[in-house]
């Protein structure tokens, strides 16, 4: 028989427990963050048409970094390498009933085709928030609130993290009436400022200045990161026309609306946040980590108005992010925020079953149930090993008490509950067990003693 590698694929990880263990804490507290704003938590299909994603997602994505399968009717599927998509289609089949705004959550696994580093897989965990059908910018105000109770929940302060933010209609308008960069150069430009962070100061000012090698509009484009007021861009003759534009405006009130609500402890605008998904229209962010371990976004979003299109002639505007679960993992390591016990399994109020020899089995296995139908979490040993090393057994897995079952504790209905910290030890009778470990007596008994 052939042997197969141990190890997983390429870009995927094996989640032991004490390492999903950590994932799941994460996890737990967007869903406690959810919650608290009324968001409903939603799942789609992994597979979607292709088309969906070439549509709306953007190239790169689709013909980079897209699993791509093709069924048996010869249909190109997608493994989901984002789930907007998805919202937008589950949303077109619910928007006249469902009332308004509709805020979902959604924690999917998705799939890219990526080269793989530090905070970036191929099968990764992507919580997903989204508040859909109106269009004020309070939406993105309420976002971020939502942002930093979630990042307040992990124990993260505003010297940990940033909010970063700018907008796309205010971004094309700057491009094209105040830098001067043709319109069908505004994705391009695009391209080149998200990139920005990611290259030495001297390589993007050679890459702009090859792209524009007339002066002008390479010298005010490497100016663009200069400022941190969008009502003050560090440019000489400014038109009026883009004063006026709906893009200046919407986001000079934006800006104003996180100085009044006190959002400013925690977010900043930034005329180099772009987004680099196609859908994008209005208001875009980022959360970035303060500091400089993490250098790539933790995560980030923004508005999208035309994305139901696709799928319904009646068009919704929404805002929301995408945040990779691994990617705020490692925030958290590098601050040491998460909890000293995360990695170990939650054995408060549980209890281990160490069963002496196989004739004490079916009372074994009744202590065992006893326990459980009073909503004590138990765990029995079923090697009848000497018991030194039962005990031995429960203290790796974390157990704090074990009730051992021998030849006399099954005769009298009993157990010998000891505390593995100082080897105290207490005969308890098995009625009287429950309440001796403090269950919750929620649930009757389902097995006699």
């Amino acid at each position: 028989m052939p042997r197969f590698p141990a190890q997983p694929q390429k870009g995927f990880s094996d989640y032991f427990p004490d390492v999903l263990r950590a994932f799941r804490h994460v996890e737990r507290q967007l869903h406690r963050t959810a919650a608290l704003f009324g968001y409903e938590e939603y799942d789609g299909p992994t597979l979607e048409p292709l088309e969906i994603y070439a549509a709306k997602s953007g190239e790169e994505l689709v013909r980079e970094q897209a699993y791509v399968v093709r069924d048996k009717g010869g249909r190109e599927l997608a493994l989901r390498p984002e789930m907007t998509p998805t919202l937008a289609r589950m949303v077109a089949q619910v928007q006249k009933s469902a009332p308004r705004p509709i805020r979902w959550y959604s924690i999917p696994t998705c799939f890219r085709f990526e080269r793989p580093q530090r905070g970036r897989v191929r099968e990764f965990g992507q919580a997903n928030v989204d508040i859909l059908g109106t269009p004020s910018c309070d939406a993105e105000l309420e976002i971020f609130f939502l942002i930093r109770h979630f990042m307040e929940n992990l124990g993260a302060n505003r010297g940990h993290y940033r909010i970063r933010y700018s907008s796309r209609r205010y971004l094309d308008g700057l491009l094209a009436q105040v830098v001067g960069v043709p319109e069908d150069r505004t994705v391009e430009v695009r391209k080149m400022i998200d990139r920005r962070d990611k290259l030495a100061p001297v390589e993007f000012e050679k890459w702009v200045r090859e792209a524009f090698p007339e002066g002008p509009v390479a010298d005010r484009l490497l100016r663009l990161h200069e400022f941190t007021d969008p009502a003050a861009p560090p440019l000489a003759d400014v038109p009026a026309a883009f004063r006026e534009s709906e893009g200046y405006r919407e986001l000079v009130e934006f800006h104003e609306r996180v100085r009044q609500t006190g959002l400013d402890a925690v977010a900043v605008f930034d005329p180099t946040i772009v987004r680099g998904l196609d859908y994008y229209t209005g208001i875009v962010y980022e959360v970035h980590d303060a500091g400089t371990e993490n250098r790539r976004a933790l995560f980030g979003g923004g508005r999208y108005d035309n994305l139901l299109e696709l799928f319904s002639n009646e068009p919704m505007t929404g805002t929301g992010f995408g945040m990779g679960i691994l990617t705020v993992k490692l925030f958290l390591e590098t601050y040491g925020l998460l909890p000293a016990d995360v990695g170990r399994p939650p054995r408060d109020g549980a209890v281990y079953v160490a069963c002496l020899s196989p004739a004490q089995r079916g009372y074994a296995f009744s202590v065992a149930e006893r326990l459980r139908g009073r909503g004590v979490p138990c765990e029995l040993d079923l090697d009848f090993a000497k018991l030194g090393r039962q005990l031995q057994r429960a203290e790796a897995k974390g157990y704090a008490r074990v009730a051992i079952v021998g030849e006399d504790e099954a005769r009298e209905g009993k157990v010998t509950l000891k505390t593995l910290a100082g080897g105290a030890q207490e005969t308890v009778g098995l009625d009287d067990l429950p309440a001796r470990l403090g269950s919750p007596g929620h649930r009757p008994d389902r097995a006699a003693g």
